[in-house]
């Protein structure tokens, strides 16, 4: 690995599930001096990059995980949101999309099945049963029902923000917030070595990912809101193209930039390698105020 990246400044790695190879792959880098971009989404990978910041500013490399859907527009509005408040304690996303999943974001769930979630809760990473809260929201045709997930942004929001409490959240149908809300009375089955081969083989053989039309033509969306303890917030929503169109179109921009120069060396988020507009920059990309 060392032979190959001494010939290129710049990585793109797109090879998960990244709780296995991300460690290896950063590694690599620092040892051979090449800027390390990823599309993560794994809160753990996340967490263990950022303490890779100062060896990677030593090493003059920029380290920036999660270049794609997750976590480019969630980071973003997260950014937005908290920059015209002050001192916000409390920071709440949640996500909306339209697409199916790819092969290697289903073997990454497969993975997980049965594992805790997450929040961030007084600047510390804490484990919750998945959906153990829930609220509505409104991405524009009324209030929904969303789930808390754990989702990239526990890690990175706190990273761009360092707001302490942090709930990320998915869109969901009360169905299945109900059976969201069960898995915890199932956990050591769903982590059973049997069960996660038959589940990985089931992937491998019904998984393809969305379509051309749907990468076309479906939206992913965002709400966000931060509050302080004043109890002032500042809430908005985000509409963007489909995710997997937009990580293949944000990773390779993330990419090109950092070749430039543009971003210092060390660990970044996208929010903090290129500011809260940076989303905006895609075609389809619209921020309201709420």
């Amino acid at each position: 690995m060392d032979r190959l990246l001494s010939k290129a400044p710049i990585v793109l790695h797109a090879a998960g599930p990244y709780s296995a190879t991300a460690q290896p792959m950063v590694e690599a880098c620092l040892r051979t001096h090449t800027h390390y971009v990823d599309i993560t989404g794994e809160i753990e990978v996340f967490e263990w990059i950022a303490t890779q910041s100062e060896p990677a500013k030593q090493a003059g490399v920029v380290l920036l995980p999660g270049a794609g859907f997750d976590v480019v527009p969630t980071d973003c509005l997260a950014a937005y949101v908290t920059s015209g408040l002050e001192r916000p304690t409390h920071l709440d996303i949640v996500i909306k999309s339209l697409s199916s999943v790819s092969r290697g974001t289903a073997l990454t769930a497969v993975e997980n099945l049965g594992a805790s979630s997450y929040c961030r809760v007084n600047g510390k990473l804490t484990s919750v049963d998945l959906a153990h809260t829930s609220r509505f929201v409104d991405f524009g045709k009324g209030q929904r029902l969303a789930a808390s997930i754990p989702w990239g942004d526990i890690a990175t929001a706190y990273q761009s923000t360092g707001v302490p409490n942090i709930v990320t959240y998915m869109q969901t149908s009360p169905r299945s917030y109900r059976m969201m809300r069960s898995a915890k009375s199932w956990r050591w089955l769903l982590k059973a070595k049997s069960v996660q081969k038959f589940m990985r083989k089931q992937v491998n053989k019904r998984i393809t990912g969305p379509t051309e039309e749907v990468r076309e033509t479906a939206n992913s969306f965002v709400w966000a809101e931060a509050r302080n303890a004043s109890g002032a917030s500042k809430t908005a929503r985000l509409t963007t193209m489909e995710a997997y169109k937009l990580t293949a179109l944000s990773s390779l921009e993330a990419t090109q930039r950092i070749s430039r120069g543009e971003v210092d060396a060390g660990f970044h988020t996208p929010a903090t390698a290129f500011g809260a507009d940076f989303i905006l920059e895609f075609e389809g990309s619209i921020r309201e105020d709420l």
